[in-house]
């Protein structure tokens, strides 16, 4: 089932997101994840409804870090996840496991003189 063009659509619904960290200690390099929501299809008596969950986890492999301004700093990461429901902006079935690796950068460290 896909969204319909020239059809309106007025969901109604909780939506709920979690994400756990940790700042410091052996752990310091994981994360994880959840993101549900339930979307009621107010306009057509829920013929649409929309039911959409992820959980996954991501772990930093390798991260650079200026030690003169911590905003300076780079990182690459494998990410995992899971995805189950019916996707909100398009209204297709997902039931999908993804894997894949990241790479975030703002700025890299400048290289010391």
């Amino acid at each position: 089932m896909n969204l319909v063009t020239g059809r309106d659509y007025v969901w109604v619904g909780p939506k709920v997101k979690a994400d756990l960290g940790f700042h410091s200690g052996p752990l310091e390099r994981f994360s994880l994840f959840l993101n549900y929501f339930y979307l009621y299809d107010s306009l057509h008596r829920g013929g649409q409804n929309v039911n959409y969950g992820q959980i996954g986890g991501k772990a930093k492999l390798v991260e650079w870090k200026d030690p003169n301004d911590v905003t300076q700093l780079a990182d690459l990461s494998l990410i995992v996840r899971y995805t189950n429901g019916t996707t909100p902006r398009t209204l297709e079935r997902s039931n999908e496991l993804y894997a894949g690796l990241t790479f975030k950068f703002g700025s890299l460290p400048k290289p010391r003189q």
